[in-house]
């Protein structure tokens, strides 16, 4: 199955996902619109491919289908098929099929 969502956070690092908040160091969204946190089902989003992440905290690695990602924080690798990303710290690689990336420290 497709996932929508894949993260990998750094501690203490939160994540909200369409307005709804998340903590752990590994958030999954599958293509069932079911929310993995650090491997557990928390929750259930509708059916759907675009999400929208923002990110406050450090993160190794944010990687979505499609849907705008904003971190403030450093990350080591932010991935999108079709959407923005924006970086509020250091970037080590990002990357967008369809969007724009920008960054600042």
């Amino acid at each position: 199955m497709k996932r929508i969502l894949d993260a990998v956070l750094n501690k203490g690092t939160e994540v909200v996902i369409d307005g709804k908040h998340y903590s752990g160091r590994n958030v999954v969204i599958e293509g069932n619109g079911k929310v993995f946190v650090d491997g557990q089902v928390v929750d259930s989003l509708d059916d759907r491919l675009t999400v929208n992440v923002h990110i406050t905290g450090s993160v190794e690695v944010v990687e979505t289908m499609a849907g705008d990602i904003t971190v403030e924080g450093d990350v080591k690798r932010a991935k999108t098929m079709s959407g923005d990303v924006f970086v509020k710290g250091t970037v080590g690689k990002a990357s967008t099929m369809s969007g724009d990336i920008n960054s600042r420290p």
